[in-house]
């Protein structure tokens, strides 16, 4: 939820995946991920770009983006690399985050 990173003094806008026109895509880059995930989309790590906030000075666009609200929901993952290289390790994760 942006609204109340709007409300902040001096944020311009706050983009979000519905406002990139075509593909929004890392292709080329990274396979198969999005600039900005989507809403009900799957962040892939801590740090995954889920909005813009554009402001007319720093402090305002960290403002605004402390303010986007967002929430998550843990999917199965694992931090063992037997694990992490089972056979059936990635459609598992895939299959959570369709």
């Amino acid at each position: 939820d942006v609204a109340s990173a709007l409300a902040r003094r001096g944020v311009l806008r706050v983009l979000t995946a519905e406002d990139i026109p075509g593909e929004n895509s890392l292709e080329g880059y990274s396979r198969g991920e999005s600039l900005l995930t989507p809403v009900g989309g799957s962040v892939r790590m801590v740090g995954d770009a889920i909005a813009l906030v554009l402001a007319e000075t720093e402090a305002g666009a960290r403002s605004g983006a402390n303010a986007v609200r967002v929430t998550f929901e843990a999917l199965p993952h694992t931090y063992d690399v037997d694990g992490a290289l089972a056979q059936d390790a990635s459609s598992k994760a895939m299959k959570q985050s369709e």
